[in-house]
């Protein structure tokens, strides 16, 4: 978000709202993806030494980074330009993270065949299978390496990627058991497919290395006529669903806090707009009046009763 402002003025507006911390893109607009680049950060110049240049610019603000984000499409697939294009890039992100210490890469596993995301059983299960068997060669060695450079990946369980569901995400740590293997969890992406959010944070318990703060509304009236696989943009009137900025949207947040607690999560809510109805600046301002009273400052150690 904020990819129309310069990142210093976007840090002094975010830190000056409340914000303690932030997640940055690392695709610019040099990438060969064109989908959502975004100018905030260069890895190859932080790579190149500029990482303490850009932690003291984080830090004059008094903000912190909780993550870096790499959603590039492209790691699994057929075209292997684009594939070693994404990987390399993803590398180049996981140092790009070891050099600003900075503990989480967020991303999406990708997927061979998006066609097969919405396929009717079982037609489907060769092509699964085969995007399994790539899934443990890709992310088993993208894995090693996040895990030699003391930095964790979290994917987002999300739609056409080999991980979007709960049966999905246990199979990815199943394919690929190493620890630094991880989920960025958005609850939104398990409502809209009428799986609870909060069973899914029960669920993958010390898998969850980052989280996403966004609202999700149901359409009711509209979602008898498109269902959850709606067609069209987001700012669509007739959507069966549409994305919320915290506190919109029909999720629990005092549920959703409460479990995310219980299973020793212990970092951020890193926002993300996406609200067709509001402007980035509407719905990062109502999101943190939202959220901070109902953060839990002082967790219970111990039951003293």
């Amino acid at each position: 978000m904020f990819y129309d402002k310069p990142l210093k003025k976007v840090l002094r507006y975010v830190s000056r709202l409340g914000y303690e911390s932030v997640e940055i893109p690392s695709k610019d607009y040099s990438s060969f993806d064109e989908w959502n680049p975004s100018p905030h950060m260069n890895v190859d110049d932080v790579l190149k030494g500029g990482a303490t240049k850009y932690k003291n610019l984080i830090k004059k603000f008094k903000l912190s980074i909780s993550a870096l984000s790499d959603h590039e499409r492209w790691h699994l697939g057929p075209d292997p330009e684009k594939k070693r294009k994404a990987n390399d890039h993803f590398k180049k992100t996981v140092e790009a993270a070891q050099a600003l210490d900075v503990p989480v890469v967020v991303g999406f596993t990708g997927c061979p065949d998006w066609s097969a995301w919405f396929s009717w059983p079982p037609t489907n299960v060769d092509v699964w299978e085969y995007g399994w068997r790539e899934f443990k060669e890709v992310w088993g060695e993208l894995s090693d390496f996040a895990l030699d450079h003391d930095v964790k990946i979290a994917h987002e369980v999300h739609p056409q990627n080999m991980a979007y569901n709960l049966e999905t995400a246990q199979r990815m740590f199943e394919e690929v058991p190493n620890k630094s293997l991880g989920i960025n969890f958005d609850p939104c992406e398990y409502y809209w497919q009428r799986i609870d959010p909060v069973l899914a944070i029960y669920t993958h318990r010390d898998r969850i290395y980052h989280c996403h703060a966004k609202d999700i509304e149901i359409v009711t009236p509209y979602l008898s006529r498109s269902g959850v696989c709606c067609t069209g943009t987001w700012d669509k009137i007739d959507r069966g669903f549409r994305y919320r900025t915290v506190g919109w949207g029909d999720l629990n947040w005092k549920k959703l806090i409460t479990a995310l607690i219980q299973v020793g999560y212990n970092s951020v809510l890193s926002y993300e707009h996406e609200d067709p109805i509001m402007s980035a600046e509407d719905g990062a301002e109502k999101a943190i009046r939202y959220l901070t009273p109902l953060l839990i400052q002082k967790p219970v150690k111990k039951i003293w009763w």
